[in-house]
């Protein structure tokens, strides 16, 4: 059982790991209520507010908020030149499955009153990239218009027990973040409960990804869900989405969080960008 006590200090820790390196844009935060969901939405002197970034922030789904993740968004919204709209969506152990997923599907489509889907980017980093998957799915089920594409900054699409234990033991100690399965597994269960987590809400890789809108996924080499990101991408090509997948040489698990500014994070949100523009 993880106490109260550990998960606040995960949170606090995620902050502090995310806060290193200053960032130096201009930028305005704004706070939405979205039903009962706070949203903030994130603008600089270079983002048009015609289109919108839908970021979901990654935390393995109990831990993540504006303060941890404002600095890699603003850098991601700036240089693609469109504002973002990033949710604070309800976390675990306070709220499980389905709530903070709930959330994301009522938000998204709040949205849609405001933005044709043609100008909707969905994106969100690991666990908040897994979220951004299962919105994608419910969405088909639901026949809601999809986004334009999907960005996924190592984005958990497997979080069954097989799998994490396979892409950790074939990573052989690269990753320091995705390391121990017997910690991972029990702040995982904190989300899923008593829901199989091959469920495709909650480990995406096992739903129908037919008719998917364009996706980008970057991974890094040596973090364990490289191996998982492979597999997802060749079923999605398999299902004929459009997807193209960027393997980063020797980075942390979502190293866009910990240095926006260094080199590997640079031309991650240079591509990020680029790839926005071509489909929106």
């Amino acid at each position: 059982m993880i106490s109260e006590k550990v998960i606040c200090n995960l949170r606090s820790n995620l902050i502090k790991q995310c806060s290193q390196h200053i960032c130096d844009i201009p930028v305005t935060i704004e706070k939405e209520m979205f039903g009962e969901v706070p949203c903030y939405w994130i603008k600089t002197a270079q983002t048009t507010a015609r289109q919108v970034i839908f970021y979901l922030h990654g935390g393995s789904n109990v831990m993540g908020s504006i303060e941890s993740h404002k600095n890699v968004v603003t850098h991601i919204a700036h240089q693609a030149g469109v504002q973002a709209l990033f949710l604070e969506f309800s976390l675990a152990p306070e709220h499980p499955f389905p709530k903070g997923f709930q959330d994301i599907l009522q938000v998204y489509k709040e949205l849609l009153h405001k933005y044709s889907p043609k100008d909707i980017i969905v994106m969100g980093d690991s666990a908040g990239g897994q979220q951004g998957l299962a919105l994608l799915l419910k969405l088909k089920e639901e026949q809601v218009s999809l986004p334009a594409a999907y960005v996924g900054l190592s984005p958990a699409v497997d979080i069954t027990l097989g799998t994490l234990q396979d892409n950790i033991e074939r990573i052989q100690g690269q990753d320091p973040i995705i390391a121990d399965i017997d910690e991972i597994i029990p702040l995982l269960k904190l989300y899923y409960t008593h829901h199989s987590p091959s469920n495709p809400l909650i480990s995406p890789f096992y739903g129908n990804l037919a008719g998917l809108p364009p996706m980008l996924i970057q991974v890094s080499t040596t973090e364990a869900l490289v191996f998982q990101c492979e597999d997802f991408v060749e079923k999605a090509k398999a299902s004929g989405v459009n997807v193209t997948l960027e393997k980063y040489q020797n980075e942390l698990h979502a190293w866009q969080l910990y240095n926006p500014n260094s080199l590997a994070s640079q031309k991650s949100f240079k591509n990020i960008a680029a790839f926005i523009q071509r489909h929106i």
